[in-house]
């Protein structure tokens, strides 16, 4: 994620921030978005203070002039570090998630950071967790750590029209960097009688079916962006978890889709295993099944 220019139409990044100390390093991460993307910055802080509504949650003692202390300490901030792009603030009366899911509208990218007050690595929180099911822009969570070398790890599904195989390939390419594309393929599983359910060789039938659509759904990204130094991974479902684990160490992003069905979103967005807890993760970027980047547009 380096000095490139991804093409804009006008629609702002949208930060959510609040009052744990991660702000600092969310504003930063937006703020360089936006400038890669000649996008305005919005920067959102919603206070429950005199929002009634029926998700109201209990007050966390936090005041509306400490609110807005924050808010001038981040135009501050912002002010100081000579970006160039456009900035506003905004304190909204609401429910974060709530808040940032109908910002998220107009947005061309939602940032926010891993969880309300949980540590990195143990799970995203109310407010991410919110917004994963919720959010209507690509969503861009931040886990502690922010570098510039390494890989674009992109969870492929291998499914027709995959909104975020597109987006790391274009993102991959703006930005010059190697891409990772690590698709999932399912063991055979014992059926209710025990015995496994597909014939000997059953697994790898199933790993090569999967190594070939996966090779079919990369074909065209990979014409359409011959730059990007792209290579495909094949893993089994049960590597999963540790295969996420080492990608958010060593690469600079991990992309995957969003939605219910999402398995890597899923994953990443859950808590992980007590080791990683240790340890600063690079961001994750979840892309909604519908979103359609502004070159792609026709």
């Amino acid at each position: 994620m380096d000095d490139a220019t991804m093409s804009g139409d006008g629609r702002p990044v949208v930060a959510g921030v609040d009052g744990t100390r991660m702000w600092k390093a969310v504003v930063d991460l937006a703020a360089a978005e936006a400038a890669r993307r000649s996008a305005p910055l919005l920067i959102v802080h919603a206070w429950p203070g005199r929002y009634s509504g029926r998700t109201r949650r209990k007050a966390d003692g936090t005041s509306g002039i400490q609110c807005r202390r924050l808010l001038d300490a981040i135009e501050d901030r912002l002010t100081s570090a000579a970006w160039r792009v456009p900035v506003r603030t905004e304190l909204i009366h609401g429910v974060a998630g709530e808040v940032l899911a109908t910002h998220s509208r107009n947005a061309c990218l939602l940032v926010v950071g891993h969880g309300d007050r949980s540590a990195p690595g143990t799970g995203w929180g109310s407010t991410a967790t919110h917004l994963t099911q919720n959010c209507t822009s690509p969503l861009l969570v931040h886990r502690g750590w922010v570098g510039y070398r390494g890989p674009i790890i992109a969870g492929v599904s291998a499914q027709p029209g995959e909104r975020s195989a597109a987006y790391a390939f274009e993102l991959a390419d703006q930005i010059g960097a190697r891409l990772a594309a690590v698709h999932v393929w399912d063991r055979a599983r014992p059926g209710h009688d025990g015995v496994p359910s597909r014939p000997l060789g059953g697994n790898n039938l199933e790993r090569n079916e999967a190594a070939r659509r996966l090779a079919e759904a990369l074909s065209g990204w990979s014409a359409a962006f011959p730059q990007v130094a792209m290579q495909a991974v094949l893993i089994s479902e049960l590597d999963l978890p540790y295969t996420l684990d080492q990608a958010s160490r060593r690469g600079q992003l991990l992309v995957a889709g969003m939605g219910r069905q999402g398995r890597v979103a899923g994953l990443v967005a859950g808590s992980v295993r007590p080791a990683a807890g240790r340890h600063l993760l690079c961001p994750v970027l979840l892309v909604p099944p519908t979103w359609t980047m502004p070159a792609d547009a026709s």
